[in-house]
């Protein structure tokens, strides 16, 4: 049998209405238990007041001594937490909001109640199926799509401080990552700049590890809130912004495209180099200038790009002569995820446009 779908939009206070009304069902036979974490339905909250988008809900609704009801079919972890910080049954983490930290709906001001209240949801609405074509809509809505890579894993798994944290810078720098060639398209609509932002941020948090070494990070920091940390990370983005408007002074994000630096691995090692050069990447004591001159700075950076360009790309024989180069080719081109090569790339990298060699 063919089910017909109603695309609708309510607001929150319409659900809250169904609710107080026993018109609504949030736990049908079929759907999933109450699962979600305080901190996941934090993060939901502080989306909703931030007025971003959240998935559609699907409701069935059913006719019944002249009054609507509406079984939740898909939504309901959603739709409890949302009645459920209308109750003050829990406030916002400082993890998603620092302004808005330890707030329960009635502490929020009118304005932002308002926002709250007024937030659209969209919904599909199905009229009056029947059990069994209800399963088998839960069913299917939970088999099909695309497989989740890593990090989309970990962010429908964690939603702690790290998770906000990576996800946050990764929104700030993904123009950037486009634009220079660092990451397409595709890999950006499959969180690639969040995943490339979490690298960065466990590199200066922890010092430089195997790449993957992120997903460990969303485990150790799934921590509600702790100020200290919060400071870190604050300290930690603060030196990472100086390491990209230092690569702008000389290179616009046309330039990056252009060069070797696009390549991902290179472009993360030549950014942990600034952060080096400026005495703050764990495992780095040694001091390096970098010149103020944008001029001497950009000359250095097109000769090694030139110098991959000829021996990574073209696999012309590199010079003997200097066994430091020929082991950060050596690196490129056997493992450029792990540990040992993204330090010995970094330094080099540095040692390079330091003017040291």
């Amino acid at each position: 049998m063919t089910m017909n779908f109603s695309p609708q939009v309510y607001r929150i206070s319409d659900y809250l209405e169904w609710s107080s009304s026993g018109q609504l069902e949030l736990s049908p036979n079929y759907q999933r238990r109450k699962v979600w974490s305080q901190v996941a339905k934090s993060y939901l909250i502080d989306t909703i007041l931030r007025s971003k988008t959240m998935p559609k809900v699907l409701v069935c609704e059913k006719l019944h001594e002249r009054r609507t009801y509406r079984e939740v079919v898909d939504g309901q972890q959603r739709l409890r937490a949302i009645i459920e910080y209308y109750k003050d049954e829990f406030p916002i983490s400082r993890t998603h909001s620092a302004e808005l930290a330890g707030m329960r709906f009635s502490d929020l001001d009118e304005q932002l109640q308002g926002v709250f209240l007024s937030y659209p949801i969209s919904t599909d609405i199905i009229n009056d199926a029947s059990t069994e074509e209800l399963l088998d809509t839960f069913a299917r809505l939970n088999t099909y799509g695309v497989k989740l890579n890593k990090i989309e894993l970990l962010h429908a798994q964690y939603m702690g401080l790290f998770r906000t944290r990576a996800l946050r810078y990764g929104s700030k720098i993904a123009d950037r990552l486009l634009q220079s060639g660092v990451l397409t398209q595709q890999k950006i609509s499959r969180m690639g700049e969040v995943e490339f932002s979490a690298q960065l941020l466990v590199a200066l948090l922890e010092g430089i590890k195997e790449k993957s070494a992120y997903a460990t990070a969303y485990k150790t920091y799934d921590i509600e809130t702790d100020n200290e940390l919060i400071k870190k990370f604050d300290e930690i983005e603060a030196y990472l912004d100086t390491a990209f408007d230092k690569l702008d002074e000389v290179y616009s994000y046309t330039d990056v495209h252009n060069s070797e630096y696009h390549r991902p691995h290179l472009y993360y090692s030549l950014i942990l180099a600034f952060v080096a050069a400026n005495g703050n990447l764990i495992g780095f004591n040694e001091q390096y200038a970098i010149p103020e001159d944008t001029e001497i700075l950009r000359s250095r950076l097109n000769l090694l790009s030139e110098e991959v360009n000829d021996a990574y790309v073209n696999r012309r024989q590199t010079s003997s002569s200097d066994t430091d180069f020929d082991d950060f080719i050596s690196g490129m081109r056997r493992a450029t995820n792990h540990r040992k090569q993204i330090h010995q790339r970094t330094q080099y990298i540095l040692t390079r446009i330091s003017g040291a060699r």
